[in-house]
């Protein structure tokens, strides 16, 4: 009923001589001062710059931010230089891969109308330059997570039902993302919580 995973899709990716896939995962833009995250930012666009020439795929594993919900017409605050940067790395023909982690639920079109970044529900089974990698933010894979599993399927069973356009619409003019922030943030301190028991 609770299923640790939710799909998972085939992948091959070629790679050419010289050219690296690369993975970032779980930076959470947005967590914390605003002080440290902008060094985090600029950690994070100067990783990107350094990889920009060499890499011929970047997977983002979930949670480059640490709360993401794309209105209709708007997205959260900040983190415009990120943003920048992966386009310019879709604009150079380098696809961008995102995995749905704990923290991503709003993902619905700015990643992939805007940027041309793929986004997926669940894991991906890949073969990457002839060696198989199974990848997955890893959230409730663990056989002690049935309460996480629980709390992740009630939260995106909610979410799903909810984000459709008139919810968007409506939420655009009356939920203002700080409410939303901290519905995640007690949720994520509950989770964390949790985990640490």
């Amino acid at each position: 009923m609770f299923s640790p995973v939710v799909s998972v899709r085939n992948l091959i990716i070629e790679v050419p001589e010289g050219r690296d896939v690369t993975f970032i995962s779980d930076v959470h833009l947005g967590f914390g001062d605003r002080e440290t995250d902008r060094n985090r930012e600029r950690v994070l666009i100067q990783a990107l710059s350094d990889i920009k020439n060499t890499t011929c795929h970047l997977f983002v594993v979930g949670d480059l931010f640490d709360f993401w919900f794309d209105y209709k017409t708007t997205i959260p605050k900040g983190h415009v230089r990120t943003l920048a940067m992966l386009h310019d790395f879709v604009d150079a023909g380098i696809p961008i891969t995102y995995l749905m982690g704990n923290h991503d639920f709003g993902h619905w079109r700015y990643f992939q109308e805007e940027i041309g970044i793929k986004v997926e529900m669940g894991d991906i089974d890949a073969l990457i330059g002839g060696k198989r990698f199974y990848i997955s933010h890893g959230d409730g894979k663990a056989s002690n997570d049935r309460g996480y599993l629980i709390l992740r399927s009630i939260y995106e069973a909610v979410w799903h039902s909810l984000c459709s356009d008139f919810f968007i619409l409506i939420s655009e003019s009356v939920w203002h993302p700080v409410h939303l922030r901290v519905v995640g943030t007690l949720l994520r301190q509950k989770i964390m919580v949790r985990q640490t028991d």
